[in-house]
């Protein structure tokens, strides 16, 4: 070094004060620019609060009106969104996923679980190390879970969730449905067991090794013809029943459904009736009958099963035919063995040797899937009816109210 370089040294600045963008003749980064970046990073966790509040907002103030509206007057959610604004939501839903050969809702749940199971692993993990204060954690996940779930209420009130506020089915159909007597319980289950009995029959359906019904196509192709009890459904009450608008969906994780006890589930979102298919073949073509009476726009449960029953008997196969018979019958049993077992024993009496197989094989598929979870399940979904202002798990039971019903409107009509 020179003694002129020893002096250029000397009148430098230290080489800490000197930025490194410097040293190779780059711009110095403006340091007001640097303070503001820092500033809108320090107030971005109240922005983000702000948006998201402003999310919830909007999606209550674009459901709420609807479903006050739809509850205080129950001919608005008849007349106007069931018969007019429902059938054209359906349809639109219809286009994007009814051509799916797959349930689309089943891949967003699964998509849906996975990313939560992953950011809450996360933040549990920062919690632990202590890279996050439990308050902030705490935060984060309210104000992550607030605007989903108001967007998700939204959407259900918006894209199905009226129908829940509909006048009931027997009013509309002009059905006396008070309760009925044991006299009546025991009629009815009469009349359907044997009806059952008949159905079961018929040589068009086929049996397995045990006896037992089966679908010779599989079940999962068995869904595929459920639409069929629609079309001449739709021709006898119009202004109720339209044509199906999708095909019910087979469930890829129908095990998991039956260890949680469920048979099939209709998702509004995505407007797809899903099905368990490890259901037995006696059962199958009910339940996927019933899944689209929801999607018809039947939201009460017994509702929906009364449609499904006669979708059912207008369907032109005789497996559809035969099961909702044999569910009917069913609950009709059901209800008499509370109000009367001496007379139930009487009807059980009543089933053919090849109706007793199935219930067999039925009674072997329930208790194969039995399990606590399935209880848990169960009061998921009772909880779940009861806040849309249903009587809980409890309503699949009404069902027999509607049969009976229909029954004393024959026999009234025949006098």
């Amino acid at each position: 070094m020179t003694a002129a370089d020893a002096a250029d040294a000397s009148d430098s600045p230290p080489a800490a004060d000197v930025p490194a963008a410097a040293a190779v003749g780059e711009p110095v980064p403006d340091a007001s620019k640097a303070d503001a970046a820092t500033e809108v990073a320090e107030l971005d966790p109240a922005v983000r609060w702000r948006s998201r509040l402003i999310v919830t907002g909007v999606a209550v103030a674009l459901a709420l009106p609807v479903q006050l509206l739809a509850t205080a007057s129950p001919d608005f959610a008849e007349h106007v969104y069931a018969r007019r604004i429902y059938p054209v939501v359906a349809t639109v839903l219809n286009l994007i996923t009814g051509w799916l050969p797959f349930s689309l809702a089943e891949l967003i749940l699964v998509g849906l679980t996975g990313v939560t199971a992953f950011r809450v692993g996360r933040a549990s993990v920062a919690l632990v190390r202590r890279r996050r204060r439990p308050r902030r954690v705490l935060g984060w996940g309210v104000a992550t879970a607030l605007p989903a779930v108001a967007i998700a209420w939204a959407a259900l009130v918006l894209l199905w969730g009226v129908n829940y506020r509909r006048p009931p089915l027997a009013e509309s159909l002009d059905l006396d449905a008070s309760s009925p007597t044991v006299q009546e319980l025991e009629a009815a289950a009469v009349e359907l067991v044997e009806l059952a009995n008949r159905l079961r029959e018929d040589p068009r359906i086929v049996e397995d090794a045990a006896g037992a019904i089966r679908f010779p196509e599989g079940a999962r192709e068995a869904l595929a013809r459920a639409p069929r009890g629609y079309e001449p459904l739709a021709e006898e009450l119009p202004e109720l029943i339209g044509p199906a608008y999708g095909p019910p969906k087979p469930v890829l994780g129908s095990a998991v459904m039956s260890y949680l006890s469920t048979t099939g589930i209709f998702i509004p979102y995505t407007g797809e009736a899903n099905v368990n298919v490890t259901a037995p073949p006696s059962r199958l073509p009910f339940i996927a009958s019933h899944e689209l009476a929801h999607q018809q726009g039947f939201a009460a449960e017994d509702e929906a099963s009364y449609v499904a029953w006669r979708a059912c008997r207008r369907h032109p196969d005789a497996d559809y035919a035969y099961s909702g018979a044999f569910m009917a019958a069913l609950h009709v049993e059901s209800a008499l063995a509370k109000a009367d077992p001496a007379a139930f024993a009487r009807v059980r009496a009543r089933w053919s040797a090849a109706c007793l197989r199935d219930l067999a094989a039925y009674a072997s598929w329930f208790d194969a899937y039995d399990t606590p979870v399935g209880d848990l399940s169960d009061a998921v979904n009772d909880t779940y009816l009861k806040l849309q202002g249903k009587e809980g798990v409890a309503s699949y039971g009404r069902l027999v109210l509607l049969l009976v019903a229909e029954r004393r409107t024959r026999e009234r009509s025949a006098r």
